[in-house]
């Protein structure tokens, strides 16, 4: 074997690619030990078309074979590719990717093949990923929750039904290639809030939104680092959940807590454990009677304003996760 011949041999190893040699004449085919090891046949097992075609995915059979009567064809170019499915000798389904060239000799009617190399490479694993991006891509779109990925300068490229909706948009248009940071206002600048999601992997923040009217509302953030295969920050995955009821009803809560310790009314409330628990602050009525109506008109007025920003089920776009 020269020099480059072993070259070659290495690369096709490394690469994982599968060798055959077709000789027309004697019909005799060579396979490489990585292509029997793609069709889970044995080193000294002899080769022959029917053994291909039987190994063929049955749903893919006519195309390969149309592919291979065209190749093989006076009057063709001698070129074959094309991506199958096989089920190898174990029953497993692979998908192997296969391009060939097939040379002739003889002109006009005695034009015919002689010989057909080709290489096969197993593709399996690349079309199981593209199936579970498939699955994901479907699962994000129909989302309730809103949901965004952006460029690793803050740009959106991707934003679902839901975070259009979120923001009081109508069209996906309408916030695509804008900044991430247009839509909330994190405490640092864009560049140093990238760095921060990249640093920390997950960044979970509570800040104010603004919705297209102007509207601002209390909003969590889930902003994810998406990394590529080096470590690079390859999209920033972000999640955005409206928590303007949940903050008032917080605000309601404390006042009401408040309102109990000043006048010393026993007030129920839950440890972690969920048990009651009383807790009484014993101070004078009188010290605090002025106060008691305008406060508990705030804590009816919080709530109802709760209430009013839970509104029917689906507004502002959000949905159950």
């Amino acid at each position: 074997m020269n020099e480059n011949d072993e070259r070659l041999s290495q690369a096709v190893r490394a690469g994982g690619i599968g060798i055959f040699d077709h000789d027309h004449a004697s019909d005799v085919i060579y396979w490489s030990p990585e292509l029997r090891e793609f069709y889970g046949v044995t080193a000294d097992e002899v080769m022959t078309l029917g053994t291909i075609v039987a190994l063929c995915h049955p749903d893919d059979l006519d195309r390969v074979m149309q592919a291979a009567i065209l190749a093989h064809s006076p009057g063709g170019d001698g070129s074959f590719d094309i991506e199958h499915r096989i089920f190898d000798r174990k029953g497993q389904l692979r998908w192997l990717l296969t391009r060939s060239t097939t040379l002739f000799e003889g002109a006009g009617s005695e034009r015919h093949p002689v010989r057909t190399i080709g290489a096969v490479q197993d593709v399996t694993d690349r079309h199981h990923a593209s199936a579970q991006l498939r699955i994901l891509d479907t699962v994000i779109r129909s989302s309730g929750r809103a949901v965004a990925i952006a460029d690793p300068s803050g740009q959106l490229t991707f934003a679902n039904e839901a975070f259009v909706r979120f923001w009081g948009h109508e069209r996906g248009d309408d916030v695509l290639d804008r900044s991430l940071f247009e839509f909330w206002e994190p405490s640092e600048g864009p560049g140093e809030a990238i760095a921060t999601i990249f640093r920390k992997g997950t960044w979970h923040i509570e800040t104010v939104g603004y919705r297209r009217n102007g509207e601002a509302f209390d909003v969590a953030v889930v902003a994810e680092a998406v990394c590529d295969t080096r470590g690079q920050l390859a999209q920033v995955l972000a999640t955005f959940t409206d928590i303007t009821a949940s903050k008032l009803v917080e605000q309601a809560l404390l006042l009401r807590v408040g309102v109990g310790r000043v006048l010393g009314v026993p007030l129920r409330s839950h440890d972690p454990a969920g048990r009651v628990e009383l807790d009484r602050v014993d101070q004078p009525v009188g010290m605090v009677a002025d106060h008691v109506q305008a406060v508990t008109e705030s804590i009816e007025c919080l709530m109802v304003n709760a209430m009013a920003s839970l509104g029917p089920v689906g507004s502002h776009g959000l949905g159950d996760p």
